[in-house]
């Protein structure tokens, strides 16, 4: 069964009519969107054991974070603060 919507010039189906009034408002606004995290993020790949992996796990989910998070963290704990000449 075909619902139809009647339109000022012609018969559209309701799918058409709801896809073209979407057409008309939204999209892209600045300051939209979900705000990121991270100011410039860069990914890294780590692979752990599963023990590791699992420790990790327990450990992120105790402090109720992420273990993005707890990384993130850790890595800045270990470095030091002075930055290398060259790099922002």
């Amino acid at each position: 069964m075909s619902l139809l919507v009647r339109d000022t010039k012609t018969d559209v189906s309701y799918a058409d009519h709801v896809a073209a009034k979407k057409e008309n408002r939204g999209g892209y606004r600045p300051g939209s969107g979900r705000k990121p995290i991270l100011s410039d993020p860069k990914a890294i790949k780590v692979s752990l054991d599963g023990s590791t992996y699992y420790r990790l796990a327990d450990a992120a989910e105790e402090r109720e974070t992420s273990i993005g998070a707890l990384v993130r963290e850790a890595i800045e704990k270990y470095l030091p603060k002075k930055r290398r000449r060259g790099r922002k």
